[in-house]
């Protein structure tokens, strides 16, 4: 989950037109902070294609995951594989492959969107698995973009966003291991009063 929030944050101050518009979704859909709870965070489009585009560009977990051939063999991608072999697909290489997203290294959240128009229309969205798929799919998903979607409203409807840290670097600077791990990121949080938090 702090892999989820670190990546948005960074992506949403990297664009300012996405951190916009999700601001204004947000402040317009609560009228006070006791307003933001779980069941109406999930009613804000904007937010739901923000943390979708967000996980397709940076999975939690963007390495290879093991599936063993059912024991029968399967065609895939065109070729005979006989059952029990391991075969691995990277979540990152299917979700920045350019067959499967249009501009896939970049930040588009309208992808999500219904009736983002043409532009998106040949996105392959069933390549978009950042949790994996199937019976080992993360138990903790739903719960995760959950609380993702709360922080970032009551962030959102609470403060203005700016970054302090040099985000180009601070993405240079992320390791992956199993899952990916980012250096702490600085931004100034300006109450929505104009008041600085120091």
């Amino acid at each position: 989950m702090s892999s989820l929030l670190a990546a948005l944050t960074a992506s949403l101050l990297t664009d300012g037109a996405a951190l916009r518009r999700l601001t204004g979704e947000v402040r317009s859909a609560f009228d006070k902070p006791s307003d933001i709870t779980f069941t109406s965070v999930s009613k804000l489009p904007y937010l739901d294609a923000c943390v979708k585009e967000s996980l397709r560009l940076h999975p939690p977990t963007p390495g290879a995951l093991p599936r063993a051939v059912p024991e029968s063999g399967a065609v895939i991608a065109g070729r005979w594989v006989p059952g029990g072999t391991r075969v691995y697909v990277t979540i990152l290489a299917s979700t920045q492959f350019s067959a499967n997203f249009h501009q896939p290294d970049l930040f588009c959240p309208e992808r999500w969107l219904e009736g983002s128009g043409a532009e998106f229309s040949k996105d392959n969205r069933a390549a978009y698995q950042p949790f994996w798929f199937g019976q080992r799919n993360c138990i903790g998903l739903e719960m995760a973009q959950l609380v993702s979607r709360l922080i970032i409203c009551k962030l959102l409807y609470n403060f203005d966003v700016e970054a302090v840290s040099d985000l180009e670097q601070w993405r240079a600077n992320a390791r992956v291991y199993t899952v990916r791990d980012y250096a702490p990121m600085l931004v100034r949080l300006i109450p929505v009063n104009s008041m600085v938090v120091k």
